[in-house]
Order: structure tokens, then sequence, then C-alpha cells
């Protein structure tokens, strides 16, 4: 299914930015599709972290349309827990150019600002 703006909202700055990051990897053979955006869990101290990885293999997800050809994917598990997000590029709380997430489902934050926390859905 494609996703609009109204469910995650990618930012231009974002957008540039990955489309510059996919225009520099190098394939194996298989065509690059995107960029996956994923919630692993059972990582770091707030029990969850966001994942960002080349994508290949897009069965069962979600999709965005970043241009070139290019998409923003979404494991259909994760997409409850990312509806509403702001995904941008800029400058982070150190100063350093960093992908940006600004997600409203979570429920709380690790200090570090590398792990987070949902609550369960009932």
């Amino acid at each position: 299914m494609e996703l609009t703006q109204n469910e995650i909202i990618i930012t231009d700055s974002a957008r540039e930015h990955f489309m510059r990051q996919l225009s520099n990897v190098k394939s194996d053979g298989a065509p690059i599709k995107g960029v996956q955006f994923w919630i692993k869990d059972g990582k770091g101290c707030g029990g969850s972290e966001y994942m960002i990885d080349v994508v290949k293999d897009v069965s069962a997800m979600d999709h965005i349309n970043i241009g070139d050809g290019y998409s923003f994917y979404i494991k259909s598990l994760d997409l409850f827990r990312l509806l509403g997000t702001v995904i941008d590029y800029g400058k982070g709380d150190l100063g350093f150019d960093q992908v940006l997430i600004k997600n409203p489902n979570e429920s709380g934050a690790c200090g570090c600002g590398m792990s987070v926390t949902f609550d369960e859905l009932n």
C-alpha cells in the first residue's frame, strides 16, 4: 500500500538526504528499492530502537514514494507505532547532522537518545 504524507511525514531535508545516500550505495546486482525504516525491539535501555537500512526486498511493506524510483518502506507491523511520525534531517542536540525522528507514539526515551519505549496496544 502506498502511504501519503498524512501517515508519516518525511521533510524535504530528509528526502534529499536519503536520495543522496541511495545514489552512493553500491549494488551487488539486486536493484535497490529505497530505504527501510523499522523498529527493532529488545534493543537499548528503552526497549526499542529505530533502524534505517537500504532495502532490496519489499514484500509485506507499505511505502512512501521519495522520488527517482525510490521509496521509503515501513513494515506493516510497525505502522501503528509510527503513525504521525516526522522524519527530518538536520542538526541534532550535539550539533551533528543526523536523521531526526519525532514520534508522538513514544511513551519514553532513554537519556542517550538512541532508545525509545512504546506502551503496548490493548
